[in-house]
């Protein structure tokens, strides 16, 4: 069920392990991503509740997705001294295996969503992987258990339709 081969998560804590050594540097650019990807996911939720079809129970899952990703984002926000500048290397993950929320139909709709937390739920165990900060890796361990147990609800949902 890993949505990222091995070999790609080697890579990129490959590519990074120098900079774990940085004093907070790849540390700084973790959070930066991950505060991207979260603002990103509200942006799309956000734009995807104005659609005049949407049935409640799909809103009421966005709104949570939101909801959550406001919360991270929030909280990873508090550990940057400055704002995120460029794409790094989990943003750039993430983004390689998220899919747009594009059909209609309400199974589609679920399976996409529950797709997109899988993505972001393996995104933060990269992200894991290559923190060396103690506390940083206990808040993204808190959100990444949040996100598996939404990925889950979302799937189990999915699969009583």
């Amino acid at each position: 069920n890993d949505a990222y081969p091995t070999s790609v998560k080697i890579a990129l804590i490959n590519s990074n392990k120098k900079g774990v050594m940085d004093n907070g540097m790849v540390s700084s650019e973790i959070v930066s991503d991950l505060v991207r990807i979260h603002d990103d996911r509200i942006v799309e939720y956000r734009h995807l509740l104005h659609e005049p079809d949407l049935a409640l129970d799909i809103r009421a899952i966005f709104e949570r997705i939101i909801e959550e990703s406001l919360k991270y984002s929030q909280q990873l926000k508090e550990k940057l001294n400055e704002p995120p500048d460029g794409y790094g290397s989990i943003y750039k993950l993430w983004l390689s295996g998220k899919m747009p929320v594009a059909d209609k139909n309400k199974k589609m709709i679920l399976a996409t969503c529950a797709t997109d937390e899988l993505i972001t739920n393996n995104t933060y165990s990269v992200a894991i992987s290559m923190v060396s900060d103690e506390k940083l890796r206990q808040l993204l361990e808190e959100h990444q258990h949040g996100l598996k147990n939404l990925h889950a609800e979302i799937r189990q949902y999915y699969h009583a339709q």
